[in-house]
C-alpha cells in the first residue's frame, strides 16, 4: 500500500453530483426570472433585517 502525498485529485466536473431534477435536462428558458429575482431580493432583505437585530 502506498500513501499519497497531498489531497486526492478532484473528480472530473461531469461526475460531480449537484442538486436539481434527476434524469431530465433543465430548460433554463422556462424559468420565470422576474419571480426568481423578486424572491432573491426578499430573501436578501430578510437576511439584512435579521443581521441588524440585537442578540
Amino acid at each position: 500500500m502506498q500513501i499519497a502525498d497531498g489531497p486526492a485529485p478532484a473528480p472530473p466536473a461531469a461526475s460531480v453530483p449537484v442538486n436539481g431534477p434527476e434524469g431530465e435536462d433543465f430548460d433554463w428558458a422556462s424559468i420565470d426570472w422576474r419571480r426568481v429575482e423578486e424572491d432573491v431580493r426578499r430573501l436578501r432583505q430578510r437576511i439584512f433585517t435579521a443581521s441588524q437585530l440585537d442578540p
